[in-house]
């Protein structure tokens, strides 16, 4: 063997390719200065490379004279291989590239479980019908759990609320979809009659929360001074929307939650309107944000994003 095997495998590997590109081009024209043409090289290096291949593999694939090229026997006989070889290297790199391509093309999204209730989810499938080389990997998580993979995981996007702010570093806000606390009261709870509530008024009240996203809650309290009024006032946590709905049906409390969420409940349940959704005075803020954990995301998010924000704004 030549100099070649001196080589790192890939580099000769790609060099015998093109070689035997070479090979097979001359042994259709047999002609060195139209296949350096052709394949754009000079004459005197296409003719250096052939002998290069032969030394490489030990025969002689040419009968070269001044004004004559033809293939020798061992010549005929490679052909058929050196296509081979070639379409093979061919079919490898188009699987590769495809590969790589659906891997690129991946848009990875870590959210907190509130998706469907600023229709993100349908959004987002939209997206992916109009944008089918996209590939999609979606997680629900509650924050602990985002904070800690949103990083690990390399996640593309991220919908959070504006308290994980803290947690997330570098993390760049795309969009903002406003929300903020209601109460939600069975029909004939005293509050319901009211235009709004004061978190003064909550304080006498007994509360039934869902058991993930309290802390949040609190913290979204805590700027009022309230945020210990979701612990002393407890009185159930629940894993469900349909169990609060129940409790609060039976007058066993009242609930304090994002106003879509509120929305959801009675859209989904409530069709007897047997309970209310009152707001809050203040207007405790509980806007989630999409962002980007890094400041220069793929080129795939920021589609997703800017499809997600001009939708949004029809």
């Amino acid at each position: 063997m030549c100099n070649l095997i001196s080589m790192g495998s890939r580099d000769w590997m790609y060099m015998m390719i093109e070689f035997l590109n070479f090979f097979l081009s001359l042994s259709e024209t047999l002609h060195f200065s139209t296949t350096a043409e052709e394949m754009h090289i000079s004459q005197p290096t296409l003719s250096k490379n052939m002998m290069t291949l032969e030394k490489e593999l030990g025969v002689i694939l040419f009968h070269r004279t001044t004004r004559n090229v033809s293939l020798t026997r061992e010549g005929e006989n490679l052909i058929p291989y050196a296509k081979k070889v070639v379409e093979s290297y061919n079919d490898m790199n188009d699987y590769l590239q495809k590969y790589l391509d659906n891997k690129n093309s991946l848009i990875n999204i870590i959210s907190l479980p509130v998706m469907h209730l600023y229709d993100l989810s349908s959004l987002i499938m939209e997206y992916k019908r109009q944008n089918s080389d996209i590939n999609l990997k979606i997680a629900e998580e509650d924050i602990k759990t985002i904070i800690k993979k949103i990083y690990e995981e390399n996640a593309d996007i991220a919908i959070v609320r504006e308290f994980s702010m803290k947690y997330l570093k570098n993390f760049i806000i795309h969009h903002t979809i406003e929300d903020e606390l209601s109460v939600i009261c069975s029909r004939d709870h005293p509050l319901a009659s009211q235009k709004n509530v004061d978190l003064s008024q909550l304080e006498n009240e007994s509360i039934i929360l869902i058991n993930k996203g309290v802390e949040e809650y609190k913290q979204a309290l805590a700027p009022f001074g309230f945020e210990n009024l979701l612990s002393d006032n407890v009185v159930a946590t629940v894993s469900s929307t349909s169990a609060l709905f129940q409790f609060v049906c039976l007058k066993f409390g009242i609930s304090v939650l994002s106003k879509s969420l509120c929305k959801s409940i009675t859209s989904e349940y409530d069709s007897n309107e047997t309970i209310v959704i009152v707001p809050i005075h203040e207007r405790p803020p509980f806007s989630i944000y999409i962002g980007t954990p890094f400041e220069h995301p793929s080129k795939e998010a920021k589609s997703l994003i800017n499809f997600i924000k001009n939708k949004m704004k029809t």
